[in-house]
């Protein structure tokens, strides 16, 4: 075992988040089997936090891509035709869940 090479894990870098983003993204959303997301900003922050369980720091990889880093998920916030934030899609060790916008 100490013969083998040792990797660093691997640190994404967050990007900053944009003032249409810190008002556009929080909200109620909710999947079609009941659970519910809420997006949360704190200051120039976003938050998720899924039913009962404590909130999360998400943070910006890409324009309206988001993931976490305590938790493994990814967000992708989805727009409809007149630009609105409708939904978002969070994947999670290969579990896809989309919530709408309540």
């Amino acid at each position: 075992m100490l013969e083998q090479p040792f990797q660093m894990p691997h640190i994404r870098e967050s990007k900053p988040i944009s003032a249409y983003e810190l008002t556009a993204l929080p909200g109620n959303y909710a999947a079609s089997n009941g659970p519910e997301l809420q997006i949360i900003k704190n200051e120039n922050r976003l938050f998720a936090k899924l039913g009962r369980n404590p909130a999360f720091e998400i943070y910006k990889s890409d324009e309206l891509h988001y993931y976490g880093r305590k938790l493994p998920v990814e967000f992708l916030f989805i727009t409809g035709s007149d630009g609105q934030i409708t939904a978002v899609q969070a994947d999670s060790r290969g579990q896809n869940i989309t919530f709408t916008r309540r």
